[in-house]
């Protein structure tokens, strides 16, 4: 089940970030959920696992106005992402998704399971170190994700596996960078 996790959670993310549902031009961004689950002036997203061929499954999607703004400050006809910046470096943009579902294990029995995961953009001032992004004092801030991003937090729970509590923990956690 974590694996599969995984691969929706990027699926996921990636038609978020580079989809073209979110372009401004083609929809009012209204208050309150669209029809895709999507509050874009809460920053905000809600949804079952069928988009993702999951069932019995919830997604919950959080992020702040760097990582997706529901303006089109610069007039380019989308929603902007990293105002201000030529990427998401430097930025302060975060996201986290909360996962929970259930699911019938091979013996039929059912099982639940939950994961929380956040990713923050780094700074100009962080390296990668062997698969890490490690900021100028030397502390890990998290897994390198899409390049510009690091997974800081990774927690699931899984009674069906037995897998439970802090999978992956870098810096801050579930802090901002900046």
């Amino acid at each position: 089940m974590k694996k599969i996790l995984s691969v929706i959670f990027i699926v996921s993310m990636l038609t978020m970030m580079l989809g073209t549902s979110v372009f401004a031009d083609e929809f009012v961004v209204e208050k309150g959920f669209n029809d895709d689950g999507y509050n874009y002036k809460a920053h905000l997203y809600v949804g079952g696992g069928e988009a993702w061929d999951v069932e019995d499954a919830q997604l919950v999607m959080k992020w702040n106005e760097a990582w997706l703004s529901n303006k089109d400050k610069d007039a380019d006809g989308s929603l902007d992402r990293h105002l201000g910046y030529d990427t998401y470096i430097d930025s302060g943009a975060w996201c986290t998704n909360h996962w929970r579902g259930t699911y019938v294990d091979d013996q039929g029995k059912s099982q639940h399971y939950t994961e929380t995961c956040k990713i923050v953009a780094v700074t100009s001032n962080d390296e990668i170190v062997d698969g890490y992004w490690i900021d100028e004092n030397g502390k890990v801030i998290g897994e390198v994700i899409w390049g510009q991003f690091a997974l800081t937090l990774d927690v699931y729970n899984d009674s069906g596996t037995g897998d439970h509590g802090v999978y992956y923990k870098g810096q801050p956690g579930l802090g901002n960078l900046q």
